[in-house]
């Protein structure tokens, strides 16, 4: 089958319901993984005894299925905060075709889909240039941005929907990458000195 979404992942907010849905290749249930990421931007990997997983079935000549939905078990509702849905495939490789004899096409279809998946996942905990900080904006792991009044480049500790920059830095949501006004400093100091 063809791999026609990227996603690996999706991130819901918890509003006291107690079922949410995805719509990205689950594989199997036991590769579902749940994250609760509290207001104040506490991550919890959350036990696979606090929810239920079901999948789609796959459609007709399909190997997977497309989405599926999380449900929470008993106690596990939560009113505030975020839930991420995420795909966690081992990075193995698991199919093996000898030289001599007859193999399946939708084995070797099934081991490249798997690859896809694989890679979808790695690229969905790297962050990506995001270009300058702004407010009300949900950032991933490792994303990168620009403080706007300085220039300086940052890294993101701490998955978050941005509030305000200071408090969001107080808070450890961001790691410093490369002081540019520090290094423009040196530039001009060695300028001068040339």
């Amino acid at each position: 089958m063809t791999i026609s979404s990227s996603a690996s992942q999706t991130v819901l907010a918890c509003t006291g319901g107690t079922t949410f849905t995805f719509s990205f290749v689950g594989v199997s249930a036991s590769y579902i993984k749940c994250t609760y990421t509290s207001t104040a931007g506490v991550a919890t990997l959350l036990s696979s005894s606090a929810y239920t997983v079901s999948l789609n079935a796959a459609s007709s000549g399909q190997i997977w299925g497309v989405g599926g939905t999380v449900t929470w078990s008993a106690g596990s509702s939560h009113s505030n905060g975020t839930l991420t849905i995420q795909r966690i495939l081992p990075l193995t490789q698991g199919t093996s075709i000898s030289n001599q004899g007859d193999f399946y096409p939708q084995s070797v279809e099934q081991a490249i889909d798997t690859v896809c998946l694989e890679l979808q996942q790695v690229a969905a905990r790297a962050g990506s240039y995001r270009g300058t900080w702004l407010t009300g904006t949900a950032y991933r792991f490792s994303d990168i941005v620009v403080d706007g009044s300085t220039g300086n480049y940052y890294t993101c500790a701490i998955a978050n929907t941005s509030g305000t920059w200071a408090t969001d830095l107080a808070a450890g949501d961001w790691v410093l990458m490369f002081n540019m006004v520090a290094l423009n400093a040196s530039v001009a100091s060695a300028v001068a000195s040339a």
